[in-house]
């Protein structure tokens, strides 16, 4: 009977440790995302107003999630606080300079994998495109939302359509490079059809062009 007791007791005291993890996790989530949703406002003043209100959303969530006295029932509310303060267009916004900046670099791989004027054509069309997206991405930015619902509509496009911008990229250099590589390939074919050749059956060495052994008359095995 004590020993039942003392692993029940050893399991409350792991669940109520466990618990209260969470909640200095979900509390130092909250720290951070609030810093987070700052330095937004910071970098996007445009979108300020629509940051400012999806903080205000998230807070009055936050604080309600203070009140409640279940440990899991108060994770979880805190937890959806801090999903309506990171998710959505904030996170779209938050994730902008990175996307932007990685479709920069794959605008400068796609020139560099480009060989000869066919391919230097086609990568120039693509980073005219590509940089055209990335300027109207900017420009939307810039303009900015008044409210949480019209930032999600502007961040919506604008992923969408670096999305496609990123997706159109990489097929003309998978394109590239797979044209490099079956040019590899026929060049080394090539080259290997123009070696001499030995005879399987008596062993003499041949001209590459010979048809058939100059010793024994046996024919090439591989014409």
């Amino acid at each position: 009977m004590n020993r039942k007791l003392l692993v029940f007791s050893l399991l409350f005291v792991l669940l109520a440790m466990a618990c209260s993890r969470s909640v200095e996790g979900e509390t130092s989530a909250w720290t951070r995302n609030q810093q987070k949703v700052k330095d937004l406002m910071t970098l996007y003043p445009k979108m300020g107003g629509a940051l400012n209100e999806q903080r205000n959303k998230a807070t009055q969530a936050w604080d309600a999630a203070q009140s409640v006295s279940d440990d899991e029932a108060k994770i979880n509310a805190m937890a959806k606080a801090n999903r309506l303060l990171s998710s959505g267009f904030v996170q779209d916004l938050d994730r902008f300079e990175k996307k932007e900046k990685d479709l920069q670099d794959l605008i400068v791989d796609v020139q560099t994998a480009a060989k000869g004027a066919a391919d230097a054509q086609s990568a120039t069309v693509v980073r005219d495109q590509a940089n055209s997206t990335l300027r109207r991405a900017r420009q939307s930015i810039e303009r900015g939302a008044i409210s949480a619902a019209q930032a999600t509509v502007v961040m919506k496009k604008v992923t969408k359509d670096m999305d496609a911008a990123t997706k159109n990229l990489k097929k003309v250099k998978d394109g590239f490079k797979k044209k490099e590589s079956t040019a590899q390939k026929t060049k080394e074919a090539e080259k290997a059809a123009q070696k001499d050749w030995k005879c399987s059956y008596c062993s003499k060495s041949n001209p590459a062009k010979a048809s058939e052994c100059t010793g024994c008359g046996a024919p090439h095995e591989k014409k």
